[in-house]
């Protein structure tokens, strides 16, 4: 672990010390993670191993461990693992009750996690208190708890859960981890069981399994914490591997990628070298490499660039990492982006080289105001030369005004051509401007006229004596000046011009003598005017004790304190100084005195009412003629409002530049004249450039179109003069690579304080992908995935806009045929062409189909192999029939999309509009049935609707309208067929067959209403309420009953696709109570093969409820004998078809004898339906066929006539055995 004293003292290296401290408990989480992982393996390794004697004669418990152990390995859900193992484990040990208590938190109550057989409700909520009961018993046992009868317990108080469930024996055994207890897992029974030590070893190994499983699980959930918490951090974490020759990078975090650039990607397994670019001379980065080198902690500032080239300061600290071992394994490095401070501190740096400045300069005015010269020339020669040294210009120039010319009087300067006492006309020079407005001027441009050394730069200042312009002080440079001249420079200027013009005038007269001394004195107190109107303290001091000898106005106003208490109390100074910062002022001091050093340092005083103030204070050494010290001269400046204020803005620019940089939508700032100032990397990514493509170029450019430009002007303008604060609309911008892009825009302005406009501000959000998937969902809606043509929803719709034009006109016809490929089913389920031949063929056919219309026509695709036209303002009923014949002429020719040709044909029919349809819907329903029509009459066919049909589809509306509500009335009624086992003659059970008893019809047959049920999916609750009532009625039948009987119940192919499929199976199970083994479930042949891998894992799941499976007749659908064994079928039932056929002498017994030896074969059993003479079920017999069903046997029975049937069956066994031939009435 890092320590914290390598750190300066500032609140960010306490930032960086804790993702240190992630970083490192990071690796080691991870370490941590992989090895539970392994623990968790060899724990099942060594359950298996301890087991495996004790289940060698059952190999099922060990495969459910495997199981147990799968989930575990997962980890994704613990919920799910403790409910598969208290399934698997009631199952396993044949015990009604199960559970598993888990400890909570507060450790003072058990809660009931996961469980079977417990009443409803009670899983999840039902708590233990952790006191003195079976639970809180078994945590603190060292073994397994053994309860052969809780009625006589005496170890513990029985829990009020176990009482209330009448529970008499039971086994609880801790669910311990290496370092916790977790809760216990028991399975109980209510009669007296003793347990063996086989189930016992067994269910310890299931709670070490579930142990290591909680473990971990709260590793992973801690390791991600982790990741999370380091990934969020704005510093840059960098990981190194240590152990490799090159150091490379195997993790950074996003504040990495933030600050350089670079995605993860992009520098694994890289140097971290690549950050330098060419800049590999830094100091620091020796110290760096010699820290790595020797596995030291070290700290440096060193320059680094990111991914675009741009340069930054990084503070990088980096420590090293070490193993369990102590071998050095990694290295973490911590970033932090300090660019930002660096650059406050050169500002600072500047601002201060300018007031110190400024402090000499009015000092050195000073001495040459105090100064007696005996002559001009002295005089002129003094004020040039430090005019020229104040504003670091090479030439100065003082002439004489006489006239309209302008009389050189002395210069300060290199170039040779310059001498005194040349004459230029006044008009022709530079400083004639000067004479002209009587006031001084300045050029810093070069725009400079007529000077006489061509110079670019220039300031001058009138002379005046008594009254009148003596002339002009002038000084220019030959190179342009970066900035304008500050005021303070001007002023110092014109106070030299006043001194000098006083000089002057004191040598015309005595009086005037007396005039300049007066003037000098005024010019004194101007001086310490301006030094003491100053807002910084001007100071001086003896160098011998540090005596203040000189204090301006302004201490008081900082300090708080009169300037006289400082003269009065010597070293008051030292003791305001805060405690803190005294010994860096002392330090300071003493480095000025001893060695001379200039003191330049910040630090904070207290004012007497506890406020704090912060000063740079600055000072240097006064020397005489012999180099002695003789003066300490300084400036303390209050920089308080300058720290707060530089603290603010610190925290204001990062925070605007996290939330600028990091917005997910696009950003910039706008100048006013429109160009990009700052863009962030969302827009730069929607647009497809980099942000130093963007910068400079108008945001305009980028629109697509002229109207949204138009548009935005205007609402720019509006906003910009304060109509409105902002504006929003949808704009679309052109991409680098040309595309659109779709935005959102949002505009507003940035003011300064007086409400002027400084900058715009534009929000950007990429609604692109919104767009384009409004339009995909628009087309798909209403297109065909497969063939693009309309679907059946906009045929609808042009349906009905025809049927509109067809009222609005009695002359306007239209026609609609609807199209079914005939033996589709053929291609797209046969081996050799399949799935991909059989969608090749339909958009072959949707082609054909477009080429054989009008422009003004509409083909659609309705699903699967169906099509359907619209034939729009036909002048007669013909052009639809030759239409028909057309499209079967086209379709005879043959499509070449494999290696053979494919035929095919279409069954056609057709309907018109004269026959009065209100909606399209009725118009394609009267075309569907008309199509079937011609189906039945043979192959590449066509009918006309007419009214019969009309009456059939009308009955068949009735049929579907009443069904819709028979559920509800109950006038469905479950009858009973029985199974015949052809072995014994004894009865095993009945099929469930439903029947609708209508109101008003009496009996309706299945054949008329489940076809409309399958189709209109309402065979689902149909089937979800036969199925509950014949396992409900098989219950009840049981528990009157000591004959073991079966049920079989159909289920059809729109209930296997339900999702709740085995939920619905499994409620009503647990309603009825029924036991699964009594239970079989028929499917039929075709549906098996629609979906052979969601079939195979949908059977698995129902056979892992102890239910059977019967696959009904078979052998009249699909083949799918290559297929079979990989079912988990029980029962085949031979069709009755194949049955039918039989013959008494054994003809026709082929496919039957076949079927029953290939069911024997494969483990199955066979059911031949449809018996219905002696002679079938004495060939079934002879053929081996395991049960029969038929008429010959006995019809399907209503409740009570089953009842009966199963009373006479059970008298008859009774009395006697010996007519084995006994048959059903």
């Amino acid at each position: 672990m890092l320590s914290l004293n390598i750190f300066e003292a500032r609140g960010c290296q306490i930032i960086i010390f804790v993702l240190f401290s992630m970083g490192l408990l990071l690796l080691r989480r991870l370490k941590k993670y992989k090895k539970s992982s392994e623990d968790f393996y060899e724990l099942f390794q060594e359950c298996s191993k301890n087991t495996k004697e004790s289940v060698t004669e059952r190999p099922k418990p060990r495969n459910q461990l495997a199981m147990l152990v799968k989930l575990g390995f997962a980890g994704n859900n613990l919920g799910v693992l403790m409910d598969e193992a208290v399934k698997l484990v009631a199952l396993t040990l044949e015990v009604k009750y199960a559970g598993i208590m888990e400890i909570l938190p507060n450790r003072s109550a058990f809660l009931l996690r996961a469980g079977i057989g417990w009443e409803e409700g009670m899983v999840g909520l039902a708590r233990l208190g952790g006191g003195n009961n079976e639970a809180g018993y078994t945590l603190k046992a060292s073994a397994p708890v053994m309860m052969e009868d809780l009625l006589l317990e005496t170890r513990f108080r029985v829990s009020p859960l176990l009482h209330n469930h009448q529970i008499s024996s039971g086994v609880s055994i801790a669910i311990a981890g290496k370092e916790e207890k977790y809760g216990t897992l028991a399975v109980y029974t209510t009669n007296k069981r003793n347990f063996t030590e086989e189930e016992v070893n067994w269910l310890i190994a299931v709670s070490q399994i579930l142990a290591a499983a909680i473990e971990n699980h709260k590793s992973a959930a801690r390791l991600k914490l982790l990741e999370r918490a380091i990934d969020s951090s704005n510093n840059g974490i960098v990981i190194t591997d240590a152990l490799s020759a090159n150091n490379p990078i195997i993790y950074v975090n996003s504040g990495f990628e933030r600050i350089t650039g670079y995605r993860e990607s992009e520098i694994i397994g890289s140097n971290c070298n690549f950050l330098q670019k060419g800049d590999r001379n830094q100091p620091q980065l020796k110290e760096i490499k010699q820290a790595v080198a020797e596995g030291k902690e070290c700290c440096a500032i060193v320059r680094n660039y990111r991914k675009n080239g741009t340069m930054f300061w990084n503070e990088l600290h980096i420590a090293p990492v070490y193993n369990q071992e102590r071998y050095l394994t990694h290295f973490i490095g911590v970033q932090t982006d300090i660019t930002k401070r660096k650059e406050m501190e050169s500002a600072l740096w500047q601002k201060s080289k300018e007031l110190e400045t400024f402090s000499s300069n009015l000092k050195h005015l000073h001495r040459l105001n105090t100064k007696l010269y005996q002559d001009l020339a002295t005089l002129y020669a003094d004020y040039l030369e430090a005019g020229c040294e104040i504003l670091q210009m090479t030439t100065g120039i003082i002439g004489e005004i006489v006239g309209e010319s302008y009389i050189i009087r002395a210069v300060k300067s290199d170039h040779e051509l310059l001498t005194s006492e040349i004459d230029f006309v006044l008009a022709d020079v530079c400083c004639g401007k000067v004479f002209q407005e009587k006031k001084t001027i300045t050029y810093i441009d070069g725009n400079i006229l007529n000077h006489p050394l061509a110079h670019k730069t220039y300031i001058g200042t009138p002379i005046w004596v008594n009254g009148e312009m003596f002339g002009i002080l002038n000084f220019s440079e030959p190179e342009e000046r970066n900035s304008d001249f500050t005021s303070h420079e001007i002023e110092i200027i014109e106070l030299m011009a006043q001194s000098i013009g006083r000089f002057i005038a004191a040598e015309q007269t005595e009086k005037e003598r007396e005039e300049v001394k007066e003037a000098l004195r005024e010019s004194q107190e101007r001086l310490d005017s301006i030094l003491s109107s100053l807002e910084d303290i001007v100071w001086s001091a003896l160098p011998a004790n540090s005596q203040f000898i000189y204090l301006n106005r302004a201490v008081e106003k900082i300090s708080g304190r009169p300037v006289s208490q400082f003269f009065e109390q010597p070293g008051l100074w030292e003791e305001i100084v805060d405690s803190e910062d005294r010994e860096k002022v002392e330090q300071a001091s003493r480095l000025l005195s001893e060695k001379g050093i200039n003191k330049d340092v910040e630090y904070r005083i207290l004012r007497p009412d506890g406020e704090v103030r912060w000063l740079r204070d600055r000072a240097h050494l006064i020397y005489d003629a012999n180099n002695t010290a003789i003066r300490i001269d300084g400036i303390a400046m209050d920089i308080t409002e300058r720290k707060l204020a530089a603290e603010k803005i610190s925290k204001s620019e990062e925070q605007f530049r996290l939330t600028f940089e990091l917005a997910p939508i696009g950003m910039a700032i706008i100048s006013l004249d429109g160009k990009i100032e700052q863009i962030n990397q969302a827009l730069c990514d929607s647009l497809g450039y980099s942000a130093k493509e963007l910068l400079g170029r108008k945001f305009t450019d980028f629109i697509s179109n002229t109207e949204d430009k138009a548009v935005n002007a205007v609402l720019r303008n509006k906003l910009l003069i304060g109509e409105i604060s902002h504006f929003k609309r949808e704009t679309c911008y052109r991409a680098k690579d040309g595309t659109n892009v779709h935005t959102i825009l949002q505009v507003s302005v940035l003011r300064d304080a007086q409400g002027q406009p400084l900058h715009i501000l534009k929000q950007v959000v990429d609604i692109s992908d919104r767009k384009r998937i409004e339009e995909q969902l628009l087309h798909d809606a209403v297109h065909d995935g497969l063939t693009g043509l309309p679907n059946r929803l906009l045929f609808i719709d042009r349906i009905e806009q025809a049927i509109n034009r067809s009222k609005r006109s009695k002359n306007y016809l239209f026609a609609v045929l609807f199209l079914d490929l005939d033996d589709f089913k053929l291609v797209n389920e046969s081996k050799n062409m399949g799935l991909l031949i059989g969608d090749a063929l339909l958009m072959a056919i949707a082609h054909k189909l477009q080429t054989c219309i009008r422009p003004g026509d509409t083909v659609a695709r309705l699903g699967g192999d169906e099509f359907a036209i619209l034939l729009d303002d036909i002048e007669s009923e013909d052009e639809a029939i030759e239409l028909a014949q057309k499209i079967n002429l086209e379709l005879k020719s043959p499509f070449q999309l494999s290696l053979q040709p494919i035929f095919t044909s279409a069954s056609i029919g057709i309907t018109f509009s004269s026959i009065g349809y209100e909606k399209g819907e009725d118009v394609l329903r009267d075309a569907d049935v008309t199509m079937y029509r011609a189906k039945q009459a043979g192959k590449s066919r066509y009918a006309i609707f007419d009214s019969m049909m009309h009456d059939k589809i009308l009955r068949r509306l009735q049929i579907e309208t009443d069904l819709r509500r028979a559920i509800e009335a109950s006038e469905f009624v479950c009858y009973y067929q029985p199974l015949i086992s052809l072995k014994t003659n004894k009865l095993i059970g009945f099929e469930a067959l439903i029947r609708w008893q209508h109101p008003r019809e009496g009996l309706i047959s299945p054949g008329e209403f489940i076809p409309i049920a399958e189709e209109t999916g309402l065979i689902v609750p149909i089937g979800e309420w036969i199925l509950r009532e014949a396992c409900q009625q098989l219950q009840t039948w049981q528990q009157k009953s000591s004959q073991i009987l079966t049920v079989s119940v159909n289920l059809s192919s729109r209930q296997l696709q339900e999702a709740d499929l085995l939920e619905k199976i499994d409620q009503i199970l647990g309603e009825t109570k029924l036991n699964p083994k009594y239970l079989k479930l028929e499917i039929t042949e075709s549906i098996l093969m629609e979906n052979i891998e969601a079939a195979t894992q949908l059977f698995s799941q129902i056979k892992e409820r102890g239910i059977k499976l019967s696959l009904d007749d078979f052998g009249t659908g699909y083949s799918s004998l290559s297929y079979l064994h990989r079912f988990p079928i029980d029962t085949l039932k031979v069709d009755r078809s194949f049955v039918k056929r039989m013959g008494a002498k054994g003809e026709n017994n082929e496919i039957v004898r076949a079927i029953v030896t290939l069911a024997h074969n494969l483990g199955m059993d066979v059911i031949a339906e449809g018996i219905e003479t002696k002679e079938q079920l004495m060939q079934l017999k002879q053929l081996g066929c395991d049960v029969g069903q038929g008429y010959l046997l006995a019809k399907p029975l209503a409740q009570k006539a089953a009842e009966n049937l199963i009373d006479n069956y059970n008298v008859a066994t009774r009395k006697s055995s010996r007519s084995r031939n006994y048959r059903l009435k």
